[in-house]
């Protein structure tokens, strides 16, 4: 019974992580423009308020949640007990989750003198679901069958974000501008969701393309190589098929998104994957040479109009880091709050400078909003488990898949904010706790 209970546990929260991609898309810092789900349509077509989750599993309805986390520690309390004490004696994994302990309690710290109390209050809800996400695949997703039932759910969400992108790219973005100006209104509409769709960029059910390009870099690894090992042995024609159009899926998306960095993290994933392949060194490193070349040549063609133009939002991100360094130096030990560099930014930018509420960087965002503490703290989780954890990685392809797509998100996080956006945020913190957790234990993950 109690196997049974840990495969529900796991499938229940499988779905719920797919059902993040598809639904929670959006900052929390901008959670007020989105209405909680108030009918069965909203409920299936809209998208949802992160405070929806937390007033439903943390507020008055809190049973739900609490049930669920209480199910959970019940179906793996023996793995609870043994990771726990691994944790105090492994010196691979206690760096990482020192340094996740240390960044989420400063958080609390540097709310005390919050210069926006709402903002700080959602994004502490944020920080505490990451917390809960990087806890459950710690401790619950020790076992190959666990990350197998896991990756149903993800995949099946990550399936329908690029169903939705390939909708937008091919008719779908048209018609709903088309829509939206010929129904007037405007003034009924977020700015940011007018801007999103006018500029013919694709952004699937999530924030805005760069996000998207987000998610493919974080999840396609995991996805791709769940979907080859559920395929494998089916024939060449099926395995093809099966990792043909999800593969050519994405690949499309992210480069219909639009994302620079996006392109290029993608041709450095490559490259790490080819370091894997079996081949001669000097062959492997000719071969790598070449397609990096390659890349980079695509990558000035397709996007030479947007360098000749003035790289307008290279100059911006520029900005908006400059500001979050002149925060920081002026409260270097609490920052101004959690999820406020807004409040700062707005005084700081000059006035032909484009308003941003977050500061598109995950580390410089720590540094403004909770001083130094919190900068470094984060900055050694990424980093301690992106070194620490890659030899672990190499003892199954999930294993490593996974690591690939945090390596790409910890990458990513240097320019965009995926950190404040759900369906980026908790894949990857249970993605981190897994990999943490078959660190602890190595045979874990062939068990």
């Amino acid at each position: 019974m109690t196997n049974q209970a840990r495969h529900i546990v796991v499938g229940v929260y499988g779905a719920f992580l797919g059902l993040t991609l598809v639904k929670f898309g959006n900052p929390v810092i901008l959670d007020y423009l989105v209405q909680a789900p108030s009918t069965w349509a909203e409920l299936v077509f809209s998208t949802w308020p992160i405070r929806w989750v937390f007033d439903t599993f943390f507020g008055p309805y809190f049973i739900f949640g609490f049930s669920f986390l209480a199910c959970s520690a019940w179906a793996f309390r023996t793995s609870l007990a043994i990771t726990l004490q691994q944790l105090t004696q492994n010196r691979i994994t206690w760096l990482p989750v020192s340094c996740l302990l240390g960044w989420y309690a400063w958080q609390w710290v540097a709310a005390i003198n919050t210069v926006n109390g709402q903002l700080t209050s959602v994004t502490l809800s944020q920080f505490t679901m990451c917390l809960i996400c990087f806890v459950f695949g710690l401790f619950c997703l020790r076992r190959l069958e666990h990350i197998d039932l896991l990756c149903w759910g993800l995949s099946a969400g990550f399936l329908i974000v690029l169903w939705s992108g390939m909708d937008q790219q091919f008719g779908g973005l048209e018609a709903t501008r088309k829509m939206i100006y010929e129904q007037g209104g405007l003034a009924n509409y977020p700015e940011e969701f007018l801007q999103r769709i006018s500029t013919g960029r694709i952004f699937g059910t999530l924030f805005y393309p760069n996000a998207l390009a987000g998610v493919i870099l974080l999840v396609s690894p995991l996805t791709l190589t769940f979907i080859s090992n559920l395929t494998s042995g089916r024939g060449n024609i099926v395995w093809g098929l099966a990792i043909g159009l999800p593969g050519y899926f994405s690949a499309a998306c992210l480069y219909w998104s639009g994302s620079k960095s996006g392109w290029l993290i993608a041709a450095a994933m490559f490259l790490l994957i080819g370091l894997r392949l079996p081949l001669p060194k000097r062959g492997k490193w000719l071969l790598l040479s070449l397609v990096g070349l390659l890349a980079l040549g695509a990558f000035g063609v397709r996007f030479a109009g947007y360098f000749q133009k003035g790289a307008t939002s290279v100059a911006a991100r520029f900005d908006y880091w400059n500001a979050a360094l002149k925060v920081a130096a002026s409260n270097p030990i609490s920052g101004t709050g959690p999820g406020t560099f807004q409040v700062p930014y707005s005084r700081l930018k000059a006035p032909e400078s484009e308003m941003a509420r977050l500061v598109h960087n995950d580390f410089l965002q720590q540094a403004s909003d909770s001083g130094i503490p919190g900068f470094l703290f984060y900055s050694g989780l990424l980093l301690s488990s992106i070194c620490l954890l890659y030899r672990q990685s190499k003892a199954s392809s999930l294993q490593f898949a996974a690591w690939l797509g945090l390596s790409a998100w910890a990458l990513h996080s240097c320019v965009e904010f995926g950190l404040y956006i759900p369906a980026i945020a908790w894949p990857a913190f249970t993605m981190l706790g897994w990999l943490t957790g078959n660190g602890v234990d190595t045979t874990g993950a062939r068990k």
